[in-house]
């Protein structure tokens, strides 16, 4: 029998550890987001960065976790993720409190791009989840973080914001760096309950197999988690594409200048959405498929949006407002079934290689996906970018409509056991 939502939240509640570890989660989360909202001004109005010098730092500053992901992942596998989290919570505090003194673009481009190598320590995050929390109680975690996710995601650039108007948009860094010295000050305090969470000797000493040969024999013989890495590519493609043109979109549509933020809002909503209701759902159902039409509905969404603005007729931002909020819970449904999927059928042993390795390959995706929609809105317009994303994105979904993996399905929900009590 299926519980609310707020009866599962306090199981975990209950769960030793786990109420540091969504404070540092919520802490960590807000502080991306802040630190997003405040460099954008920075660059353009501070330095007046010019939009190849912002396309450039935005390059480079993704460059270090696509590189660095899949070896930290592999080493949470191996040694403490929360000794991990430690470290590359003191090392972005550091970074974060050298932003608010730059004195030159180019110094600040410099410290953005340091600052991302310490980003990329987070990859331990699932690693620490999967050693807390039963199979099932992963489920209710993640919905939990979607939840939370969307809610930062509408709150934190509201507090960037006030902080821009209270005090400079640089030194409002120092207030984020402050947040990065509480969220290692909430990991320290986990490792004080929980231990350190380093895996058994006898793990930690498989170092024999290079991390991608071990990643693509675990492809070669897990079909869940082949067909959940197609399906991913897929949808981070169309993600990619079509929100790089959104605003080219929105300009061509001659939409008001409110049209963004309303995007925003809906898409945020449908999340939220997500995270509530796949929470229970996607137990006792095929995760594979669960992802398959969610990508399906989103990419019919996206379809749909681009198809109606080459259709002449103008977009109506009334009736386009549910369009998003659907895309958002697809999407997001799609986004609760993917790291469910990752962190329950990857090995123990590999959670962090198999979820970091592929954070490695989305960011690549986001990086050179909106290459192909910039070039395509340049010399045709952003509808027919949105037309594009969404057909390459349901050419990923053949595979899957030929053939799909056995049908597992997650286990039923259970109490906390004595050993994560």
């Amino acid at each position: 029998m299926r519980s609310s939502f707020l009866v599962d939240l306090r199981s975990l509640w209950v769960v030793r550890g786990y109420p540091l570890f969504i404070v540092f989660k919520v802490i960590v989360m807000s502080s991306a987001w802040i630190n997003t909202t405040l460099m954008m001004p920075v660059l353009i109005f501070r330095f007046e960065a010019t939009p190849s010098q912002i396309a450039l730092i935005t390059v480079l500053t993704g460059a270090p976790f696509i590189l660095l992901a899949p070896y930290l992942g592999a080493l949470a596998d191996r040694r403490s993720p929360i000794a991990m989290m430690i470290g590359g919570a003191l090392y972005r505090a550091a970074t974060l409190t050298a932003l608010a003194f730059a004195p030159s673009l180019e110094i600040f481009a410099a410290i953005m791009v340091i600052n991302a190598v310490g980003s990329s320590a987070n990859v331990a995050d699932p690693v620490i989840l999967r050693r807390l929390l039963t199979d099932s109680q992963i489920v209710t975690a993640i919905g939990v973080r979607g939840l939370l996710d969307q809610s930062t995601k509408l709150i934190a650039p509201l507090i960037g914001a006030g902080l821009i108007l209270t005090v400079s948009s640089q030194k409002a860094f120092l207030f984020t760096a402050l947040m990065s010295l509480a969220s290692a000050g909430c990991m320290v305090l986990l490792g004080r309950q929980v231990g350190m969470l380093s895996p058994d000797s006898s793990s930690s000493k498989k170092v024999n197999q290079s991390n991608i040969r071990a990643l693509m024999e675990l492809l070669a013989t897990s079909p869940v988690i082949r067909a959940t890495a197609i399906l991913t590519i897929g949808c981070c493609i169309t993600m990619g594409m079509h929100a790089s043109v959104l605003l080219f979109l929105l300009r061509e549509q001659s939409l008001p200048d409110t049209a963004f933020g309303i995007h925003m809002s809906c898409t945020a909503v449908g999340g939220i959405a997500a995270s509530l209701f796949f929470k229970t759902w996607i137990i006792g159902r095929d995760q594979v498929k669960i992802i398959y039409w969610c990508m399906m509905g989103f990419c019919t969404c996206i379809l749909l949006t681009g198809a109606w603005g080459l259709s002449g007729m103008p977009i109506s931002l009334q009736l386009i407002a549910p369009v998003w909020a659907l895309s958002g819970f697809f999407f997001g449904g799609k986004v609760i079934c993917y790291m469910v999927t990752l962190q329950t059928r990857s090995p123990k042993d590999k959670v962090g290689l198999v979820t970091a390795s592929m954070q490695s390959v989305i960011m690549l995706i986001f990086e050179t996906s909106p290459l192909i929609a910039l070039a395509i809105t340049h010399w045709e317009s952003a509808a027919l970018a949105y037309v594009v994303s969404a057909v390459l994105g349901m050419l990923f979904l053949l595979p899957l409509s030929i053939v799909r993996p056995p049908f597992v399905a997650l286990p039923t929900a259970e109490a906390p056991t004595a050993e994560n009590k």
